[in-house]
């Protein structure tokens, strides 16, 4: 897997230099600026790498089961927590833990729903200080279910954070239309410089089947931008246009 500088750049906290955790001359004795490299976790590792995880997760969820004669209000937490080792290289182990809050407002009874949703994630490495966590198992936000408006793992860092305000209202008798709007980036450690200027903007439109809360089938169009400090330089830009289609989790 190569990718170039300034895409790791893009993604690993959105910061124009290497990633922390590369402590390697790989930034410094490339033939030229842009010449494609592996990314943090992958260098030096021909045989890739295995994973066992143990993981523990919580749901509370207060609004009524029956979804179809009953309002959706309510108030939803969700939390994870796991530890990654690979058997065959034990100093390549991590922690990873986040979940998500939501409350919910019907305010017809019938599923007219303003939702406000906020999704936090974080990595943390515990075996050896040399080998980073597998960039491919770091926190990441894009896809169809958050940052919509980007492909999935658009954005790759340490920590994650994403806020998302939606409505939904019923258009059919299993469909169900969602307008949204939210904001998010991924970061260096513990939201390490995080700012309200350094997050991307998405929003968009879905259609997407309403039979049943956990899973839905979405028909997505949506759009991305750049960060909000760019708004001073007039580089604030539309960065990505999704038109996608698949089953989401959530909601």
């Amino acid at each position: 897997m190569n990718i170039s500088e300034d895409a790791i750049g893009d993604t690993i906290g959105q910061l124009d230099r290497a990633p922390a955790d590369c402590a390697d001359d790989r930034y410094t004795s490339r033939p030229h600026p842009g010449a494609p490299l592996a990314p943090c976790g992958y260098e030096g590792n021909d045989t890739g790498y295995q994973l066992l995880d143990s993981r523990v997760t919580f749901k509370i969820d207060t609004r009524d089961p029956d979804t179809e004669y009953r309002g959706g209000s309510g108030v939803l937490l969700e939390g994870f927590g796991s530890f990654e080792f690979d058997p065959s290289d034990l100093s390549r182990s991590f922690v990873r833990f986040g979940g998500e809050a939501a409350g919910f407002w019907d305010f017809t009874g019938v599923g007219h729903t303003l939702a406000l949703r906020i999704y936090s994630e974080f990595t943390e490495r515990t075996g050896s200080v040399d080998d980073p966590v597998p960039f491919t198992e770091l926190a990441a936000l894009g896809g169809l279910e958050n940052m919509r408006g980007f492909l999935p793992r658009r954005f790759v860092g340490d920590s994650a954070f994403m806020t998302t305000l939606s409505y939904r209202y019923p258009v059919w008798s299993l469909l169900d239309a969602e307008v949204f709007a939210g904001m998010g980036n991924v970061f260096d450690g513990h939201y390490e410089g995080w700012s309200l200027e350094r997050q991307h903007l998405n929003f968009g439109l879905s259609l997407r089947t309403n039979f049943t809360r956990d899973n839905a089938i979405q028909l997505l169009i949506a759009v991305g931008t750049t960060r909000l400090e760019e708004i001073e330089t007039d580089s604030f830009k539309v960065d990505s246009v999704r038109f996608a289609f698949g089953v989401a989790q959530g909601f």
